[in-house]
């Protein structure tokens, strides 16, 4: 009995057959369907010319073609290399400024001066809370070294926000004077039951340094207050202070005697 293939299904398997890729028995049964069937078979003619010509086009530009593709692609994965390797270059290179090198900053508050010889003892705080002390350097400006204070970005390995340093003087690394000053006793009120002058008098004091009119216009925001030596009844301290920036006040207060200038409290007051 001859069983025909239906035209649908060697249409189906035209290209496989072209292409040499079916069985030998599918392809007896391709080729006696083709021998019958004058569609299928023009349409095989022409799938087979298409395929030639395509392989001749093809044949006739294959080494230039070839390489050509290879050297784009070649370029290609160099530029992308190129790209990559910069990016990483400058992320490197900004992560190691903003968390491990740092920058110089303006955003601190010295809560802290302390002249003694030919040393300086200065104390700060950052007052970015975004950024960490990272270190500092000293430089030359208008013949005087100043103190540069360089913040980072919070990591791991650097949470601080504060600092205190030990510098020596080389010629003149000086406070810068404070503008206003005055002198006041510690009376028997400022005590502490051990007789010392007891450290939270140190707002009262500074307090009592500015009007009534500027404390009810401009209410205590933040402030830092530092002790650095004890004081007694009868002793004299001097008040030293100053607007360091806007509504910011540093306060120092000192005792004087015949063989040091010693510093008994410090403090920053930043006012609303």
């Amino acid at each position: 009995m001859n069983h025909r293939i239906p035209c649908e299904i060697i249409q189906d398997l035209m290209p496989m057959y072209a292409d040499g890729l079916t069985s030998e028995t599918t392809d007896r049964e391709i080729r006696s369907h083709l021998e019958e069937c004058e569609t299928c078979r023009e349409m095989y003619e022409r799938m087979k010319a298409e395929m030639e010509g395509d392989t001749s086009q093809t044949a006739g530009e294959p080494p230039e073609i070839d390489y050509l593709k290879k050297v784009r692609r070649k370029n290609v994965r160099n530029v992308v290399l190129a790209a990559a390797g910069v990016f990483l270059f400058m992320a490197a290179a900004l992560f190691m400024k903003l968390f491990v090198i740092g920058y110089p900053t303006e955003s601190y508050v010295l809560t802290y001066t302390d002249v003694n010889g030919e040393q300086v003892n200065v104390g700060g705080v950052m007052s970015d809370s975004a950024a960490v002390y990272r270190g500092y350097k000293l430089g030359q400006e208008d013949g005087a070294q100043r103190l540069g204070v360089y913040s980072c970005l919070p990591s791991v390995w650097n949470r601080s926000g504060t600092f205190n340093l030990e510098l020596a003087l080389p010629g003149g690394l000086v406070p810068r004077a404070m503008e206003h000053s005055c002198q006041r006793d510690v009376c028997f009120t400022d005590l502490d039951r051990n007789g010392h002058m007891n450290n939270t008098r140190y707002m009262d004091w500074i307090d009592d340094l500015l009007p009534s009119d500027f404390h009810r216009e401009h209410p205590v925001k933040e402030f830092a207050v530092r002790y650095h030596s004890e004081a007694r009844e009868g002793q004299r301290l001097d008040l030293h202070w100053d607007f360091v920036e806007d509504n910011c006040l540093r306060v120092d207060a000192r005792r004087r005697n015949e063989t040091k200038d010693e510093l008994v409290f410090s403090a920053k007051v930043l006012f609303d």
